[in-house]
């Protein structure tokens, strides 16, 4: 009898759900309420690009980008000085402007780096970073070409790319752009410099900036830590 009665409540809850949940989101199937169309995330990643030039409101989307080869993972080659080492910054590329198509790239970017989902996760990373360039390469004078770079950075630094050349380029980009940065990118540089790249030199030179500049306490003592061991070995 108590197995007859658990099957029955299941049977309603099943029901009173399909009653509930009538329709499935176009992009990402979740269930949705009847007569609508989008998720509420789906209609947040969607609305903020759709009137960008270059960006559609259907592209890209959760299910629909295909999974990148590992051909693919790295995104569009840089420029010699992205793979070489860093080159002084173009002088008309300076944060100076609040641009409002800017600012719905940075969103959007933001919105694909920081998804939880891992379903088709290095696609989401790969979409974030063609929002943080664009606004790098088409928007050179909005406020955020530095925070992109510092997202970019961070993208590369992480477990789907490793490419740490790369996560250097942009870290240092970051408090060339802008030197009042409230990210701890010089710290980062260093970071990445000392522990994937050996390049003490430049490890030694951020680190030194970041005891000079970084807001965070822990990021300094942890700089200073470093420098004192490195200097230790001799460099």
């Amino acid at each position: 009898m108590r197995h007859i009665t658990i099957l029955l409540l299941t049977i309603l809850i099943v029901g009173y759900s399909g009653l509930t949940w009538a329709a499935t989101c176009e992009y990402c199937y979740q269930l949705i309420s009847k007569g609508e169309k989008y998720c509420e995330e789906c209609k947040l990643r969607s609305e903020p690009i759709r009137d960008i030039p270059g960006v559609t409101s259907e592209e890209e989307q959760i299910i629909d980008t295909p999974k990148p080869s590992e051909e693919q993972i790295v995104d569009t080659p840089e420029p010699s000085s992205y793979l070489y080492g860093i080159e002084p910054v173009e002088e008309y590329i300076r944060p100076v402007r609040d641009i409002e198509v800017a600012n719905y790239l940075f969103q959007d970017g933001k919105m694909y780096k920081k998804s939880l989902w891992f379903f088709n996760k290095s696609s989401k990373l790969l979409s974030a970073i063609k929002r943080f360039k664009m606004i790098i390469n088409d928007y050179g004078e909005s406020d955020k070409i530095d925070d992109s770079a510092y997202e970019l950075a961070r993208i590369y630094n992480g477990f789907y790319f490793k490419d740490y050349k790369g996560a250097a380029y942009y870290y240092v980009k970051c408090y060339e752009w802008n030197p009042d940065t409230d990210k701890p990118a010089r710290y980062m540089a260093g970071r990445v410099y000392d522990k994937h790249l050996k390049d003490y030199p430049k490890a030694i030179q951020n680190y030194e900036m970041a005891l000079q500049t970084c807001r965070v306490e822990r990021y300094r003592k942890k700089a200073q830590k470093r420098l004192d061991k490195l200097r230790e070995k001799g460099f």
